[in-house]
């Protein structure tokens, strides 16, 4: 798995978060903290993924190094997690 760093709106910044800590910030998005995203840990990131929430889900988008653009609505922060987590173990 590549590494990798965690950015949330409200300026948390975490290296390599755990799976429960991960679970932890979607769980506490917010109007005023809305969103995260999930990039490597370098200056120049070819990859990139966010939760965003909306309403009661959240809105999931994953941009990998060959451009490719998926999104995806879900309700399940721990989903949400193991998603990501799988995701990032294909990175290169």
């Amino acid at each position: 798995m590549a590494a990798y760093v965690v950015d949330t709106e409200d300026g948390q910044y975490f290296i390599e978060p755990d799976q429960t800590t991960i679970c932890d910030l979607i769980t506490g998005l917010s109007p005023s903290n809305s969103f995260l995203v999930v990039l490597p840990d370098t200056d120049a990131p070819t990859w990139h993924a966010s939760v965003t929430r909306q309403g009661a889900g959240y809105l999931v988008e994953h941009r990998d190094e060959n451009g490719r653009d998926t999104k995806t609505t879900a309700t399940d922060p721990t989903q949400i997690t193991t998603g990501l987590i799988a995701w990032l173990q294909q990175r290169p």
